[in-house]
């Protein structure tokens, strides 16, 4: 038998290599085709999807969704082709349920990450749960989500896709808008500060920029910091707008001039002293102190100095920015506060502080804020579901007192049952009530309707949902 020579051997070895390397080329491929999701999915007509670039697509009949070799599912309806992309969602509202499609990872209350693959049914609106998609790009479903100043305000779902400068596009079924600013998105267990890419449940802190990592390179900045701490300083204090700083400064500023004002006290022009644009008199003065708000009513806190009663009026003008309806108030000058009651929740009123003089004969304005009204602090829970009864509390705003409302139980957004509830049924704004079923579907919700307050209807977004399972 002829051995192999020198370069022959060298050959073979070469050979041998290069053909495991392509049998473990070629098993690694098999490997990932078969860890791919490989099924077909039907999608029914009037399914919401968003695509890569976030454009919205809706199916005007039935089409069906695959991935394909390079990872990205499509979408095809109508004998047209759709890259969607990897993960998606699609969302149909005859359907209780949301359809994610890839690889994402729901983030726990306690930081920890579950990932999901494939197919998967998020049941809409409850529970509220968190996904990352993927680099800057998130999900949350919850009953009612909004920003931080309630510019926005949605429910069931959210998409949220960050730039890497931190700014974000959000959108659902009903909405598709762009921020420029930082914003702060919450729910009704979370808050999520975008731009930064923190979730915040309760006081546990989770960092989503860890979780399979983050190309976003938006930075806080220090003085923007600053600023923002003291306007969350401000909301701790019941939307309190204090003018005692600036009316301190007032007094100090007359009393650095009180010489000037001495040496000219027999002079006609009486005895001030100018900041800027303003007079001061060290003979008299009135001031606005705070202005702080509640649901139905606003509190002014003044003060007045007047020894020789040069003071004939002090009133309050106080517009309704939304209707521009103007009434004027008068104020005691003995008193220190008044209340303004019976005013509409979550509007703005604009809050001018003016006097006139017995020497004169025109009105003059002091001071002029913007403050709005609260939204009412109304609380429906379920508390327990047996064979033929749930339970529920239900807590009103003591600022808002409700005269009566309806209770009802909707069971697959079918009326079962219903209670009315009057003011009388409350014992420290809190009622605790019961409504019997004869049988339960799948997604039940308990709704505050048919609001009665100060005579009139009113509507407030109030309901608490639960699934039968």
């Amino acid at each position: 038998m002829r051995k192999l020579g020198k370069a022959n051997r060298k050959m073979f070895i070469l050979l041998t290599i290069l053909v495991i390397f392509v049998i473990l080329i070629f098993i690694y491929f098999i490997g990932i085709s078969l860890s791919h999701d490989n099924n077909t999915y039907e999608i029914l007509a009037d399914t919401v999807f968003y695509d890569e670039d976030f454009m919205k697509i809706t199916t005007s009949d039935k089409g069906t969704l695959k991935r394909k070799y390079d990872g990205k599912y499509y979408l095809t309806f109508d004998d047209t082709s759709y890259k969607i992309g990897s993960p998606c969602l699609s969302s149909n509202s005859n359907d209780y349920r949301l359809k994610l499609y890839g690889t994402a990872y729901e983030i726990g209350t306690d930081g920890s990450v579950k990932k999901v693959t494939n197919e998967t049914s998020i049941t809409k609106a409850s529970p509220a749960k968190f996904y990352k998609l993927k680099d800057r790009k998130y999900l949350i479903v919850d009953q009612k989500i909004y920003t931080e100043d309630r510019s926005i305000e949605t429910e069931d779902y959210l998409l949220i896709e960050l730039d890497k400068q931190g700014n974000a596009t959000l959108a659902n079924d009903s909405i598709n808008v762009k921020t420029i600013n930082p914003l702060i998105i919450k729910g009704s267990i979370f808050d999520f500060d975008v731009a930064n890419e923190k979730l915040i449940y309760e006081k546990n802190e989770i960092d989503l920029k860890n979780i399979i990592g983050s190309s976003n390179k938006y930075k806080e900045d220090e003085k923007d910091t600053t600023l923002t701490n003291d306007e969350k300083e401000e909301d701790n204090n019941d939307d309190i707008v204090n003018y005692y700083d600036q009316y301190s400064q007032n007094v100090v500023n007359s009393f650095n001039n009180l010489t000037n004002s001495v040496n000219n006290i027999n002079d006609n022009s009486k005895d001030t002293v100018k900041k800027g644009e303003v007079y001061f008199d060290f003979s008299r003065w009135a001031a606005l102190k705070k202005v702080s708000a509640n649901a139905s009513s606003i509190t002014v806190e003044y003060i007045v100095f007047d020894p020789n009663s040069e003071y004939q009026a002090l009133f309050l003008l106080v517009t309704d920015i939304e209707s521009n309806e103007v009434n004027k108030y008068y104020l005691n000058k003995d008193a220190s506060n008044y209340v303004l009651n019976n005013l509409e929740p979550d509007h703005e009123y604009t809050i001018t502080f003016g006097y006139s003089l017995v020497a004169g004969n025109r009105d003059v304005y002091e001071d002029t804020v913007v403050i709005k009204t609260k939204i009412p602090s109304y609380k429906l829970d379920i508390t327990k579901v047996t064979k033929d009864r749930i339970y529920y509390t239900l807590e009103i705003d003591s600022n808002y007192a409700i005269e009566s409302a309806d209770i009802s139980l909707y069971t697959d957004q079918t009326k079962a049952n219903v209670e009315t509830v009057k003011s009388s049924s409350f014992t420290n704004n809190k009622y605790n009530g019961s409504l019997t079923y004869n049988n339960l579907g799948y997604l039940n919700e308990l709704k505050l309707e048919n609001i009665m307050y100060n005579g009139g209807s009113i509507n407030l977004d109030v309901s608490d949902k639960f699934i039968n399972e």
